[in-house]
């Protein structure tokens, strides 16, 4: 399963730089030299199994703690719509339009 910790309206850029410290104290690496964004994709970061258990908690336990509502989005790893672009172990960058 992939997960993503999305939060809805107006308090989105602070909770998700909130998130983004979380995340750089939770040790997750940057995606490096072998990602390229796909200009024209909306292509979106989800977190792995691994990923989530090491980072993801902590990171929805950080923006929870300051208030902030989010809900997370599962997709299951095997659905064939989906394209995925970049994954190491920690994270996925993915877009959805394969086939049905």
């Amino acid at each position: 399963m992939f997960r993503r910790i999305e939060v809805p309206g107006a308090l989105f850029n602070s909770a998700m730089l909130l998130a983004a410290d979380a995340m750089v104290e939770s040790g997750l690496p940057g995606p490096g030299r072998r990602w390229k964004w796909q200009e024209g994709k909306s292509c979106k970061f989800f977190y792995t199994e691994y990923g989530w258990r090491r980072s993801g908690h902590k990171v929805l336990a950080r923006i929870r703690s300051r208030g902030f509502l989010a809900k997370i989005i599962v997709v299951k790893e095997n659905d064939r719509r989906l394209n995925i672009f970049y994954r190491d172990k920690w994270q996925v960058m993915l877009a959805w339009g394969g086939k049905k």
